[in-house]
């Protein structure tokens, strides 16, 4: 019964998100929404919640305005924009820009070593080794996660988030 209630719910909130001015805005209110239903497994000791753009060729400034003053996990959020693989530090989440698709095997490769979330809307992010990708259908926000990523002693993704997502596995 709980689950049907928690899929009504985030049916609800994607749906009224179609109001956003833009796909931009919707893909940084789903960063957030998603986030509540990661934990990670590794002991955090920041101060903050870090969610970062990888190559800022997306949002212009919707995480700025979105999560200013706002928590999540109980944290501040902090959002940072970096330009290469080498500027990427500690993280929660890093969205990856469709503009930065040569460097996806890279950050990929990073991300897995690190703790690190992946979100994008590259097309086979997911399948790529990404953790999450967004898509859309018939105008509305959709999900792909890695189930093979996701099962590492790094993180853990609710079962409730993924009732919702379409689960793929490596090369799906």
């Amino acid at each position: 019964m709980q689950i049907i209630k928690f899929i009504f719910i985030i049916s609800f909130i994607l749906s009224n998100l179609y109001g956003a001015s833009s796909e931009d805005e919707l893909k940084a209110v789903v960063i957030g929404k998603v986030s509540h239903f990661i934990k990670w497994k590794k002991e955090d000791t920041s101060k903050e919640f870090i969610i970062t753009v990888f190559q800022n060729h997306a949002f212009d400034s919707h995480l700025d305005i979105l999560y200013k003053d706002k928590k999540i996990h109980n944290k501040p959020v902090k959002i940072n924009y970096v330009e290469n693989i080498q500027e990427i530090e500690f993280t929660h989440i890093l969205y990856v820009t469709k503009h930065s698709q040569k460097d996806q095997e890279a950050i990929i490769k990073h991300t897995q070593k690190n703790s690190i979330v992946t979100i994008s809307e590259n097309k086979g992010f997911a399948q790529r080794g990404g953790v999450i990708q967004l898509y859309f259908v018939s105008q509305k926000i959709r999900l792909k996660i890695n189930n093979e990523v996701t099962d590492t002693p790094n993180f853990k993704i609710s079962s409730r988030l993924l009732s919702i997502a379409k689960i793929v596995k490596g090369n799906d």
